[in-house]
């Protein structure tokens, strides 16, 4: 809201200053003209001028005072702007590129309907140190409003040392210069030097780069004398103040675990965390992440335990749970003791207590397949908020995190297959359009005048999605169809819009609808209405037709899915499409296991063995290419190949290969079912 209002009144001043100068020019035209030639100054739309001659005595002084220090300089700024121009470039670029990976992206679902199998992926949010970036400053964004002083300060002397540096260049080659200006283009201040462009384009290459790269030139020694600048201000502010000592805390949030009496408070000076010692900015992360990194509690012997048991109550509440320091007492802390630290390195099970109570143990239990584990951790950190388990009837503040945590628990439930338990735990939140899940329900103070859900895509996805494990896939479809509906409208307004960031929003909601279809051609396929999923693919297909890798994946889902109906001909052509598509070493694995399927389709097992085979080579962290293959030597008469093919892939890649499909495969192979008697057959 800030930096909305500042535009908008920098605008109206603006707008103030161009209607009386329209003014003044229509009804005061000679007095108002000679005031503007004598000052120099000029308004236009968002747009401030002003332009002096007053400041060319002066360059052309200060140029021939030293001019063989100044040419000397000027040849060495050349030859560093040449030579840094390339890792300018360089740095430009991959700027650019790892500022496009931060963007969230979504993966598709038909492909995973077509090949028999799915894998759900979920992005982990992690914190790393850039070293060399190029970042991008929005006032009121990643620049405060506060500091925009500072901003516009900073803009205006790299400007004028820039602008002064070609002037100076100028002046050396013997051209002319016309005026020198600044110029104020909304907030944003921008330096000018105007040369006799003839003289310039006359002089010889060199003479002209003189000219053209003085000013980066000046910018590279305005960097390198501000940089000196900084790394010596300890030294010249000893005196005032104390550096490489500790850090201070300067403020805290309102939800923050180090708020309270337990916590910190504004002032407070930090000097070692866990015996890490704090002396600057480099040693307080270094503290974070070891501290991060080592156990939650301490080991302590059980003499000691016992000696202290009296100081740390232990009370069993209703819903389970143990509480063993009481809330108003700030003295005392939970500790777990360990039996043997070796046994505990065995264990290959993680439980919710071996874990931090946090999102990064929940991300943890999750990582490692404990998803009972993970489900249980859930519980406990809902239960913190006042949600969940003993909590129903009563009033419930949503917030974003509150409603992710919601959100995963569902998705563990149903990937543990306990659709039941999801169905009545999801039927509170209905659609998500319940008024409490809006940042406009709350008081605005909450959540920084935030407006919209709080709930993520993905979840109104699941709540959509959830019929289909419950046997209901008719209402999943009207329930995906009215969300399709409204994301579509969403992505319409986006289209036509022409406010900021409208290009942006438009494709996030185009990727949004995109999936909303993927999972309705999933219902579709459960319900076996071909005809709808032939009219989303060819949907799909055509707004993906920008993009090739997107089009080849979309091209080989539609073409296993036409091997499910039976429609050999019809598969055969959308593989050859997408085999055209096909771009880099991604692609030929694809279209091996396209052939390979088409083979299993015309009861060719061997030939089909023979792609998957070789798929497997470029691929070998594919476990779908292990249990085809699988499948191809059990239908091929070779049990006792396929178990052995099974059991090496397990052993090779442990952590992909022990997967739900495969192991069920294996487990059916080491007992395969009997064949039936003749009495069953007739």
């Amino acid at each position: 809201m800030e930096l909305i209002f500042a535009l908008a009144l920098v605008v109206v001043i603006y707008l103030v200053l161009l209607f009386f100068d329209g003014f003044f020019k229509s009804c005061m035209h000679y007095p108002y003209d000679a005031f503007l030639r004598s000052t120099g100054l000029s308004v236009k739309f968002l747009r401030l001028q002003w332009r002096t001659t007053g400041l060319n005595r002066s360059i052309v002084k200060w140029s021939t005072k030293y001019p063989r220090i100044l040419d000397w300089s000027f040849n060495v700024g050349v030859y560093l702007s040449l030579l840094l121009m390339p890792f300018a470039v360089v740095l430009i670029v991959a700027s650019s590129f790892h500022s496009g990976n931060q963007q969230h992206g979504y993966g598709g679902g038909a492909a995973s309907a077509a090949a028999g199998g799915g894998k759900a992926v979920g992005s982990d949010r992690h914190t790393e140190r850039r070293m060399v970036e190029l970042d991008l400053l929005i006032p009121g964004v990643n620049l405060p409003i506060s500091e925009i002083g500072y901003y516009i300060a900073a803009l205006a002397i790299n400007s004028v040392v820039h602008e002064l540096g070609h002037g100076l260049a100028a002046v050396l080659e013997d051209v002319q210069i016309r005026g020198f200006g600044l110029q104020v283009m909304l907030i944003i201040p921008i330096a000018y030097t105007q040369l006799d462009t003839d003289q310039l384009m006359a002089l010889k290459v060199w003479k002209r780069l003189r000219v053209l790269c003085a000013g980066i030139w000046h910018n590279l020694i305005l960097g390198l004398f501000t940089y000196l600048l900084f790394v010596s201000t300890p030294m010249l502010f000893s005196s005032l103040y104390r550096t490489n000592e500790a850090v201070i805390v300067t403020g805290l949030k309102n939800n923050s675990p180090l708020a309270g009496a337990r916590g910190l408070e504004q002032g407070d000076i930090i000097k070692s965390i866990n015996a890490c010692g704090i002396h600057h900015e480099e040693s307080w992360f270094a503290c974070l992440l070891q501290t991060i990194q080592s156990p939650p509690a301490y080991c302590v012997s059980t003499d000691f335990v016992h000696l202290n048991d009296e100081s740390v109550p232990i009370s069993h509440k209703n819903d389970g749970l143990i509480e063993c320091c009481d809330s108003e007492n700030t003295a005392s802390s939970c500790f777990e003791y360990l039996v043997d630290a070796n046994e505990a390195q065995q264990r290959r099970l993680l439980l919710p207590d071996n874990v931090t109570q946090d999102e990064r143990g929940l991300r943890e239990l999750i990582e490692n397949g404990c998803f009972r584990s993970a489900v249980n951790l859930t519980a406990r950190l809902l239960t913190i908020k006042q949600q969940g388990f003993g909590h129903a009837g009563h009033a419930v503040k949503h917030s974003p995190h509150s409603l992710q945590l919601w959100f995963t628990r569902l998705a563990l439930l149903v990937k543990l297959g306990q659709y039941e338990i999801a169905r009545v735990e999801a039927e509170p939140f209905g659609s998500l359009s319940n008024p409490d899940v809006f940042y406009e329900f709350y008081h605005p103070d909450m959540h920084a005048d935030r407006k919209g859900s709080m709930a993520p895509f993905a979840f109104r996805i699941l709540l959509a999605d959830l019929p289909v494990y419950l046997g209901a896939p008719r209402v999943a479809l009207d329930r995906l169809t009215e969300l399709l509906a409204i994301v579509s409208q969403i992505k319409g307004y986006f289209d036509r819009a022409t406010v900021p960031h409208a290009k942006e929003a438009g494709e996030l909601w185009t990727a949004r609808e995109n999936r909303v279809l993927h999972s309705i051609v999933n219902c579709a396929l459960v319900v076996k209405d071909y005809g709808l999923v032939e009219q989303l693919l060819g949907r799909l297909t055509e707004s993906a037709a920008s993009n090739g890798q997107q089009k080849r994946t979309l091209l080989s889902a539609w073409g296993r899915i036409r091997l499910q109906c039976g429609d050999i001909m019809g598969a055969e052509r959308k593989f050859a499409e997408a085999r055209r598509l096909k771009e880099d070493k991604t692609s030929e694995v694809v279209d091996l296991i396209d052939r390979g399927l088409f083979a299993v389709a015309q009861n060719d097992f061997q030939g089909a063995l023979a792609l998957f085979q070789k798929a497997s080579s470029l691929a070998p962290a594919n476990t779908m290419l292990y249990n085809n293959m699988g499948v191809c030597l059990l239908y091929s008469g070779k049990l006792k190949e396929a178990i052995s093919m099974y059991e090496s892939a397990i052993q090779r890649n442990p952590k992909p290969c022990l997967n739900e499909s495969l192991l069920v495969n294996l487990s059916t192979l080491y007992d395969p079912p009997p064949a039936p008697s003749e009495e069953e057959e007739q």
